[in-house]
């Protein structure tokens, strides 16, 4: 069982890439519909045959809900049963206390693997766009916490989001997150932003190459997502598989993307899923986008499969974000690349 829980839709940073920002709203779950999200989960989790689930906190910044988190892993760890409890949650590294780092002390285990931080880079780079609501950057504080947090969990992933202003110094930041203690880096392109061109073309792919020649002359265990992408072999992703995001309303999503858009729910606490909706999102990704049809990429690419990710971002179920072909590109050039780079080494 995988499952998403939004503690919260406030946030107490004002990030300038933040693609929720056009309909945010503020507020935590009522009392009424945290304890039909937390009775909701229990019952999937005693009804389902799995012996693993997947449950992660989202926001927002998850931990201005604390309370919630702390409520749902105690209460969801004494129905368990012999099942096991992955937990996740990506913090933007502003909010830490002695109660919050006792409790993810308490249980590190549960957490393991799937708790990040977003750090974008050094300071200059991160507080382009990762401010406060009074326009301050939010660096330092997240620098303070970052270590506190390594010191709990070693594998600590750092949360790396790139947008055009910051793309040529990606491979500059992520040495420079590896030396703070850094053992995993995720990095995530802004998909939303306007402002990427033609000529980030060749800035992107000077990046790949560069992170795969100082990854294969310093691999120590450090897992970087973009050297995941080019090295590992790619698969055919097949039709969409819906998810379960638990809103602050009560209503329930199939993904992170749609989450807050009424028309794309699934579902909510009371009357649970409408299989009907999640038919009607299966059915999109039966068919290519008509600009993909003769790409040799398609049956692996997540633009091809993921027609609600193209809504959102280009206003089409059919029409991907030109950055998301860019990308794709760039990672089969890499892997094509990759021998002759390890043949120089």
């Amino acid at each position: 069982m995988n499952c998403m829980v939004w503690t919260t839709k406030s946030c107490n940073l004002n990030c300038r890439y933040c693609y929720e920002q056009e309909y945010i709203e503020i507020g935590h779950m009522s009392d009424e519909i945290e304890n039909r999200t937390l009775d909701t989960i229990k019952e999937m989790i005693l009804d389902s045959d799995e012996d693993i689930h997947n449950i992660q906190f989202h926001g927002g910044e998850p931990l201005l809900n604390f309370r919630l988190i702390k409520r749902f892993v105690e209460e969801l760890e004494v129905i368990k049963g012999n099942s096991i409890i992955k937990y996740g949650m990506t913090t933007n590294g502003t909010i830490w206390n002695s109660e919050i780092e006792e409790f993810f002390r308490k249980y590190t285990d549960s957490f393991k693997g799937y708790i990040s931080i977003s750090i974008d880079g050094d300071s200059k780079t991160h507080n382009k766009n990762r401010v406060s609501k009074s326009n301050i950057g939010s660096f330092d504080v997240a620098l303070d916490t970052s270590q506190k947090m390594l010191s709990i969990f070693k594998w600590l992933r750092c949360r790396v989001t790139v947008e055009p202003n910051t793309v040529k110094d990606l491979f500059n930041n992520i040495k420079y997150l590896i030396e703070l203690g850094f053992k995993q880096i995720s990095v995530a392109f802004d998909l939303f932003s306007e402002n990427w061109n033609e000529n980030h073309v060749a800035i992107i792919q000077e990046q790949y190459e560069n992170v795969l020649k100082f990854w294969k002359k310093h691999d120590s265990g450090i897992e970087i997502s973009l050297v995941d992408e080019v090295v590992e072999e790619r698969s055919v992703l097949g039709l969409c598989s819906p998810s379960k995001h638990f809103y602050i309303d009560g209503l329930i999503y199939p993904c992170t993307f749609v989450v807050g858009s009424k028309e794309y729910s699934i579902g909510d606490i009371y009357n649970g899923i409408n299989d009907n909706k999640v038919d009607s999102i299966i059915q999109l990704s039966h068919h290519d986008n008509p600009c993909c049809e003769k790409c040799n990429n398609k049956k692996t690419c997540y633009s091809n499969r993921c027609k609600l990710i193209n809504k959102m971002i280009t206003g089409d179920y059919y029409t991907p974000p030109t950055i998301n072909c860019v990308l794709e590109n760039i990672q089969i050039c890499s892997k094509n690349k990759l021998k002759d780079i390890l043949e120089l080494l």
